[in-house]
């Protein structure tokens, strides 16, 4: 990830050829980089693609849930930390905030999450804006 080194994201890469669907790639990613089972999350659905510039990327999100938190076994040459957070803690507003970051095109404000020390913005950000709206009326 030359182009985004050091961000926050969700596991996530290229659909292979041998990939069914976008649903079989994030399965795979998710297997080889945290370790999940690809039979351990039920598929609840895709949320909005998102458009990524600096790396002309289209992400096409996938949304799983699990009745309990999995063991994590990570590839240390894709991950350097798997963080949990809340939906709780992604409504709070004292955690949404704005910060000035650095990027290919100079330096902008950017809107994001500060929640335990993390700063959580760009498309990753966006998708789980998306979550919580999505589940908004459940919380």
């Amino acid at each position: 990830m030359k182009n985004h080194a050091g961000q926050i994201a969700f596991p996530g890469g290229r659909k292979e050829k041998d990939d069914k669907n976008l649903i079989f790639t994030a399965l795979r990613e998710a297997e080889e980089e945290i370790g999940l089972g690809r039979e351990s999350a039920e598929i609840l659905g895709l949320l909005s693609p998102v458009y990524v510039q600096v790396s002309d990327f289209l992400i096409t999100p996938v949304v799983g849930w699990m009745a309990q938190i999995p063991e994590i076994r990570m590839d240390s040459r894709e991950v350097d930390e798997v963080i949990y957070i809340s939906l709780e803690a992604l409504t709070d507003p004292v955690n949404l905030c704005e910060r000035e970051m650095d990027t290919l095109t100079g330096r902008i404000e950017v809107p994001g999450y500060e929640i335990d020390g993390n700063f959580i913005w760009g498309a990753t950000a966006m998708m789980l804006a998306e979550l919580v709206e999505l589940f908004s009326d459940q919380l």
